[in-house]
């Protein structure tokens, strides 16, 4: 048997990781399912409302898009231990979701800097000034749910080129 080729015996290690996969690729579908919905239905809501009152509508929006955003997120995490639960633990697929993992995260982090703008200069414009305090925090709050997301893209670039360079020396004997 060469050194590359995989042992024909099941690898319990590897029966373990799809055991547990299984049980969280169905947590990860009924938790993107329920925040799908929920943030569908905040947008229904304030599309469909009479309301009058600014700041209701803005929050609804906000958990709405935010709420469809960690859908997106819950999604690809399905999907990967998907590819988990049958085995994949190196594959493209893998790899393509944790991208989509990671750009979800940064998109939520980006719409929670621009929603907290928005707010700070809609709800209180007598003191809005751009460079004031609370907009930059605002901003830098944004910034470190931003990290995690472009630290899980970086993996994924890591994880690619691995599969690439394994790839390589499978083919070269």
């Amino acid at each position: 048997m060469n050194a590359n080729e995989i042992s024909p015996k099941e690898n319990p290690r590897l029966r373990r990781i799809q055991k547990v996969s299984m049980a969280l690729q169905t947590f990860f579908f009924f938790a993107s399912v329920l925040a799908g919905i929920g943030g569908a239905s905040e947008i229904i809501y304030v599309l469909a409302s009479h309301q009058t009152n600014p700041m209701g509508i803005f929050l609804y929006l906000y958990f709405g898009v935010t709420n469809l955003a960690w859908a997106g997120c819950l999604w690809f995490a399905y999907r990967l231990f998907k590819f988990y639960a049958r085995g994949e633990l190196f594959s493209s697929g893998v790899v393509h979701c944790l991208r989509g993992i990671g750009s979800m995260s940064i998109l939520i982090g980006i719409i929670g800097c621009i929603f907290g703008v928005i707010q700070y200069a809609k709800f209180d414009p007598m003191t809005f000034h751009f460079w004031s305090a609370k907009v930059p925090l605002l901003i830098l709050n944004s910034f470190y749910k931003i990290i995690p997301g472009i630290a899980i893209i970086c993996i994924a670039w890591i994880m690619d080129e691995g599969r690439k360079i394994q790839e390589e020396q499978e083919l070269t004997v």
